[in-house]
């Protein structure tokens, strides 16, 4: 983790995860040798004051840190027991891109680059509440969106915003409350 001085364009701080207390926990999620399936996503959950990184997948992970205090807090299995799956794909090819705090709905917004979607995940029940398929406006429903490796809210309008790097386009999308 590196920690940026925007006004001064200097770097303040630089945390290896693997020299963050309890890094012991997760430790097994990452091999010795690399794989190239390390962290994808990153998002600052304003409720807690703490980082939440996605790693990508061999096993697709949540991990909430205390940034300050150099400490892995919580950390989450992505698996299809809270919900983590796609109808065209097995567990071991879905992968994880893009990650952003919903702090309207006190959830996460998390992109899947070979799912083609975004799942919406509610971390306090450890639950994908949905899965929405990444649609390109206009075009027709097969049209998903490719390679989305980016996702950002603004919780104030409601709207989602996913880049997609294949494409190099971004995408606008309305949430609708069902409530």
């Amino acid at each position: 983790m590196i920690s940026f001085d925007i006004a001064a364009r200097a770097e303040i701080n630089r945390q290896p995860l693997v020299g963050m207390e309890n890094f012991a926990s997760i430790a097994e999620h990452f091999p010795k040798r690399p794989n190239n399936k390390g962290l994808e996503g990153i998002t600052f959950n304003t409720r807690s004051g703490h980082i939440v990184v996605v790693k990508e997948c061999r096993p697709g992970l949540l991990i909430e840190i205390d940034l300050p205090q150099g400490r892995i807090l919580h950390s989450r299995l992505l698996t299809e027991s809270n919900g983590f799956s796609h109808p065209r794909l097995s567990i071991d090819k879905l992968d994880f891109s893009g990650l952003s705090y919903d702090s309207s709905r006190d959830t996460f917004w998390i992109t899947s680059d070979k799912g083609q979607c975004l799942f919406h995940y509610d971390w306090t029940n450890n639950r994908v509440i949905q899965r929405l398929d990444l649609n390109r406006k206009g075009d027709k429903p097969s049209s998903k969106v490719r390679k989305s490796e980016g996702v950002a809210i603004d919780p104030a309008l409601q709207r989602l915003f996913v880049v997609s790097e294949r494409d190099g386009d971004q995408f606008t999308y309305q949430i609708h409350s069902h409530d």
